[in-house]
């Protein structure tokens, strides 16, 4: 039985993206088998695909990320279990295995949402206070400082991100 692959490219070194892009994969990939405990029909698994290896083209200047080929059907279920399998993976206790074995938020590596850098530096701790933390100064106040408008930004830091804590009031956060 042979084999297919797929194989995404880049003509300049993309290295650092394609690593996250490969590692943010493998943690799906764990977190989206179905579990024998669980009666879950076939459809509901999320496919996500295997990755075998991702680096730089030394002839060609370029980055590659080589994957398992997946071939979909016609189901209308992926967005259901894109977000079961994303909060599989939020949710999965902190280990070695998985990438966090100090129960912080963030991820191994920096990533990145197409060609935008998205920081990922651990927080300090692993309570709602560091998430509430991470989420106003990794995603929003982070993209904010890239769009790069000077009013937006101080609107941010002194009327809206002093009072984020706000919107979690009440909320479990894990």
């Amino acid at each position: 039985e042979s084999t297919s692959f797929f194989i995404k490219t880049s003509f300049k070194s993309n290295e650092d993206m394609f690593e996250g892009e490969a590692l943010a994969l493998k943690a799906l990939y764990e977190c989206s088998s179905r579990n024998e405990d669980e009666e879950e029909e076939d459809d509901d698994v999320l496919c996500i695909p295997q990755v075998f290896y991702s680096g730089n083209c030394k002839d060609c200047r370029g980055s590659f990320l080589v994957m398992e080929y997946l071939k979909f059907g016609s189901s209308r279920s992926g967005q259901k279990n894109l977000g079961r399998a994303m909060a599989k993976l939020h949710l999965a206790a902190a280990s070695e295995e998985n990438g966090n074995p100090e129960n912080k938020y963030g991820f191994p590596v920096n990533n990145t949402i197409g060609g935008t850098l998205q920081q990922n530096s651990w927080t300090s701790g692993g309570n709602a206070d560091d998430w509430i933390a991470f989420f106003r100064d990794h995603r929003i106040g982070h993209q904010l400082r890239l769009a790069g408008d000077q009013r937006l930004i101080q609107q941010w830091e002194k009327d809206i991100a002093p009072r984020l804590h706000r919107l979690f009031d009440g909320i479990t956060v894990r």
